[in-house]
């Protein structure tokens, strides 16, 4: 398999861990050809813009009322 740009990659997982309700880290490394550490960064990612939700060891789908919730670190002020 060939590398997807980075962005076209977060696209695909962040489908394919709502299609499958969740995904580990190591499938998803095998499934796009990428490191572990480019999994969890691409999750990262994923988390800060509501598309996943991180677990110990993978992702879950993110559900409706979910995403609809800002982070309480984004809506804290100071």
């Amino acid at each position: 398999m060939h590398k997807l740009p980075a962005e076209l990659r977060r696209d695909q997982i962040a489908v394919f861990v709502q299609e499958q309700s969740s995904a580990s880290t190591e499938e998803l490394g095998e499934r796009f050809g990428v490191s572990l550490m480019t999994v969890w960064r691409d999750l990262t990612t994923l988390e800060e813009e509501g598309r996943v939700r991180r677990v110990r060891g993978g992702a879950a789908r993110v559900e409706r009322n979910e995403s609809a919730e800002p982070l309480f670190d984004s809506k804290r002020v100071l």
